[in-house]
């Protein structure tokens, strides 16, 4: 079996605050990043604090 990692292809797209988008895709973002973070706090490795 090969022991590779995988590779990740990703796109960038800036959005400038007067674009009528802006503020639907800007909350979007937020909620992304406020689920990560909690399903980081929530996971096992981080379970290791309350020992």
């Amino acid at each position: 079996m090969s022991d590779s990692k995988p590779m990740y292809r990703t796109h960038q797209v800036w959005i400038k605050p007067g674009h009528r988008l802006f503020a639907y895709l800007d909350q979007a973002c937020q909620n992304a990043k406020n689920l990560y973070n909690t399903t980081n706090f929530y996971s096992a490795p981080s379970q290791a604090r309350y020992n």
